[in-house]
């Protein structure tokens, strides 16, 4: 079970290609030590670019091996649509690493985002995740500070009990009705990594590490026995000196 918590690390990459190639070669130091006490190693996924890069990094630098078939895969978030449409996370992880990598389809646990009403989906991925915390939750930062689909503002950021909720993106996202883990989930997981690139997402992750925002952003909510930040230097221009 996690442990105490620790404050955040940072580790700092030249660029997203960096970032990319340290997430995934801590990802599989993780797993083979994990794997030592424990049968099985339970990810959560990420959506967007940069997570993508590790996916791709992840399966690059083990194409095969039995360390595969250990490991449990589950998703942070997911928009609600079917596992074909082209904004579903699900659909990104399974062109990037489940359809490169020897897993079968019952070490892939997705989101049903198809599911109506949206409230059933989410009480049905509560039952697949099974009370049972995470090894590994993968997460990135958006501009205005939200992480999965926890957003500035939205009522999920006071759940206290539930591990999965529907949620509602801003106006202008193509895809606004979401699924979401929430704040005690990430809680109970024995790790949460941030993976954020980019000069454009500077400033939100230097506002999520001074922590002067009141009410807090999303992302500076987050918390699990060990919390590390994955950044290249563009986005790291506000935290860390050059």
């Amino acid at each position: 079970m996690p442990g105490a918590v620790s404050p955040p690390v940072l580790t700092v990459e030249r660029d997203a290609e960096g970032v990319a190639y340290a997430a995934a070669h801590a990802f599989w130091q993780s797993i083979d030590a994990a794997l030592t006490e424990r049968p099985t190693f339970r990810v959560a996924l990420a959506g967007g670019h940069t997570p993508a890069g590790m996916y791709h990094e992840l399966v690059r630098q083990r194409p095969t091996g039995d360390v595969w078939k250990r490991l449990q895969f589950f998703f942070g978030d997911e928009r609600a649509v079917g596992p074909e449409h082209p904004d579903s996370n699900y659909r990104m992880a399974k062109a990037a690493i489940f359809d490169h990598a020897p897993i079968s389809s019952s070490q892939i646990h997705r989101i049903p985002g198809e599911l109506r009403p949206l409230d059933e989906a989410a009480r049905a991925y509560e039952k697949t995740l099974a009370g049972e915390p995470l090894d590994l939750v993968l997460l990135g930062v958006g501009a205005d500070g939200h992480t999965a689909s926890l957003f500035p503002d939205s009522p999920t950021l006071v759940e206290k009990s539930r591990w999965v909720l529907p949620a509602t993106a801003p106006p202008g996202n193509a895809v606004r009705e979401r699924l979401t883990i929430t704040l005690p989930c990430i809680a109970s997981a024995r790790e949460a990594w941030f993976l954020v690139t980019g000069s454009e997402k500077a400033r939100v992750v230097a506002r999520v590490h001074k922590a002067g925002d009141d009410p807090p952003l999303p992302a500076a909510l987050v918390r699990a026995t060990r919390v590390v930040w994955f950044l290249d230097r563009a986005a790291a221009a506000g935290v860390v000196s050059p």
